[in-house]
């Protein structure tokens, strides 16, 4: 699972990190704490345009969706997909083939279970850097209003013993990209080795406030309990 992220670089610093430039029409704010459940524009770079990073709702709709109904019900049920079985899911096995995308981020968050008292965490690479993680992106047009919506789901995968330690309930956890393996994802088919083993020795998480989603745009969102 992976229903919430931090973005909270500024433009120049991720145009740097990934060799590529924002379109220019894009209005990106940096963002400690975003949440699938609103369906935000996240920073996103496709397989179709790997030097330009645009912004795609949380969400994927699939391009055979029938009417607004029909999106707004998947959207709801697309935030993640699962890498063992997208080939074979009808929302993302297409996209698996043809619509790969490397979802921007520098943070995210998880909760740990110990009894009846879950602890939020916040996960970060040691050296802050942005990463990227693996995704999956759509297009799909509205047949009443003509309007295209781009949309994206994160792919996950079975939790790492650094992650497993802190999503100790479901033991999931987001695709994390190596930054060479960057490339290969937006390229390849093949799906077996996209993830960095080892990836747990670069990251560390400090728990934070239980009421992090209330507290904004803040660094306090990110802040040390």
């Amino acid at each position: 699972m992976c229903f919430h992220i931090s973005i909270a670089k500024k433009k120049k610093k991720l145009e740097e990190r990934f060799d590529a430039k924002f379109e220019p029409e894009t209005l990106f704010e940096p963002e400690y704490f975003l949440s699938a459940f609103t369906h935000p524009k996240v920073p996103v770079i496709t397989n179709e345009d790997p030097h330009t990073i645009q912004s795609f709702n949380w969400g994927l709709i699939p391009h055979w969706t029938r009417d607004e109904e029909q999106a707004s019900s998947i959207s709801t049920k697309t935030f993640n997909a699962r890498i063992e079985t997208a080939s074979v899911k009808p929302s993302f096995r297409d996209a698996l083939k043809t619509k790969r995308c490397l979802v921007l981020a520098d943070g995210f968050f998880e909760w740990q279970t110990e009894g009846s008292l879950k602890t939020p965490h916040y996960i970060y690479k040691k050296d802050n850097e942005p990463f990227a993680l693996a995704g999956l992106w759509s297009e799909w047009v509205n047949r009443q209003t003509g309007e295209i919506q781009k949309t994206f789901s994160i792919l996950t995968q079975d939790a790492n013993p650094f992650m497993a330690e802190i999503h100790n309930t479901k033991r999931r956890q987001p695709v994390i990209l190596s930054r060479g393996a960057e490339g290969v994802w937006l390229s390849t088919p093949d799906v077996k080795s996209i993830s960095e083993d080892g990836f747990s020795t670069k990251l560390q998480a400090h728990k934070i406030s239980k009421s992090f989603r209330t507290l904004g745009n803040t660094q306090e969102v990110i802040a040390r309990v």
